[in-house]
């Protein structure tokens, strides 16, 4: 448990939510549950504790929390709150935004090709880089939602997080 902790802590490596979900889809709702609320815990009381940082790390890993445990409520409520702050750098403004277009595509809001092109343009005009987010849950995630979902979902993360 130390050296998973250790690459955790070293490497960014959500392992608290990957395990999560992997109960999720063994269908043991009680365990995933139990570990969602365990780093939800973990991720506020980072915010509450930090200091001025470069870069939401922890904020937005709490909106993606929201999202991968299908917490709509508290993802909108939390994205609406993020939305109506400054953001510290343009990666975090750009990863709220994606953050929000995997909520929308997975609630099956309008997410079209245009705000793909356009969020694409973006990013490669600014030369934004994404460095040290992971797509692996929002990955692994959508692998439960329908085919079209996902594969849509995947565009995205190839967006974001391609190097």
């Amino acid at each position: 448990m130390k050296d998973l902790k250790y690459l955790e802590t070293k490497y960014d490596i959500p392992l608290n939510e990957q395990l999560a979900l992997t109960y999720h889809f063994m269908e043991d709702n009680s365990n995933a549950d139990s570990i969602f609320k365990a780093s939800e815990s973990e991720y506020l009381e980072k915010i509450e504790n930090k200091k001025i940082s470069e870069w939401w790390a922890n904020e937005l890993s709490l909106l993606e929390l929201y999202l991968i445990s299908n917490e709509n409520v508290k993802f909108k409520n939390y994205y609406n709150a993020l939305k109506n702050l400054i953001p510290p750098d343009k990666k975090s403004k750009y990863l709220l935004d994606y953050l929000y277009e995997i909520y929308s595509i997975s609630t099956n809001q309008t997410s079209s090709n245009d705000n793909f092109s356009i969020f694409q343009k973006l990013i490669m005009d600014e030369n934004v880089s994404f460095d040290r987010w992971s797509c692996q849950l929002v990955d692994m995630w959508s692998k439960k939602l329908t085919a079209d979902t996902a594969e849509e979902i995947s565009k995205w993360n190839e967006l974001i997080c391609s190097e």
